[in-house]
């Protein structure tokens, strides 16, 4: 399917999961699209859709869901985002991420209930009340034009970060990580001696024109920018 996204959603108030993946969609999100009043679960991934996201997103009480990566979406992420179960890779987003945006996540990380133990892909029978941050393992914001202060300081249990070609310039804390890509950024300065950074491949730093020091090039032929690469906590 192609086109841009009709307007004409009120009839459809019944709805509570739209899958609309994998098409040629362009244009924004509508406004009447996300104000659905029974909508759990919203998948548009895999399309053209571009511009802002729609602000009424901050007032879609019954969301749970939003899947919306590899679209050419732009503007800064909102942080009242991270009420909901996201997929927000391959956009055009910028903006700063601070280390305690988007409210923890809550969203992400189903919690016990006093009957059972309740699973994500369940969209109707879930509950989310706990902080995601601290135990994320996993985080891809690949091709979007995110700058950063201080991610992951609290994400102690992270393993693989993939924040390849964007506009990061700074990173900290990026210890015990088993994959990291911080290729295709604006990053400088000396890698930290002793540091795990230094474990890993050399690709993991590519396109960073200002980076020097094992396992890159020495920095003798360079004057590196200090403290805008930090291997410690």
């Amino acid at each position: 399917m192609s086109g841009e996204l009709p307007h004409c959603w009120n009839q459809l108030s019944w709805l509570a999961i739209i899958d609309l993946a994998n098409n040629n969609f362009f244009g924004n999100i509508p406004n009447a699209i996300v104000s659905l009043t029974n909508l759990q679960s919203l998948h548009l991934r895999k399309n053209g859709l571009s511009r802002n996201l729609p602000f009424s997103l901050k007032n879609a009480n019954t969301l749970v869901v939003l899947h919306i990566g590899e679209n050419k979406i732009s503007g800064i992420i909102p942080s009242w985002i991270g009420s909901l179960v996201l997929d927000l890779a391959q956009n055009n987003f910028s903006g700063v991420i601070f280390p305690h945006s988007f409210g923890g996540f809550k969203a992400m990380v189903p919690s016990r209930s006093e009957r059972s133990q309740l699973l994500i892909s369940k969209y109707d029978q879930t509950c989310y009340n706990e902080t995601l941050i601290s135990r994320i393992s996993n985080i891809g914001l690949s091709c979007n034009r995110l700058s950063v202060t201080k991610i992951i300081r609290d994400m102690n249990q992270l393993q693989a970060l993939d924040l390849s070609i964007n506009n990061f310039s700074g990173i900290s804390a990026l210890n015990f990580l088993s994959h990291l890509n911080l290729s295709h950024n604006k990053l400088s300065g000396k890698i930290p001696s002793g540091s795990q950074l230094q474990t890993l491949d050399t690709s993991a730093f590519f396109y960073n024109d200002g980076l020097c020091g094992f396992p890159l090039s020495d920095c003798t032929s360079k004057t590196p920018a200090q403290g805008s690469l930090h291997g410690g906590n």
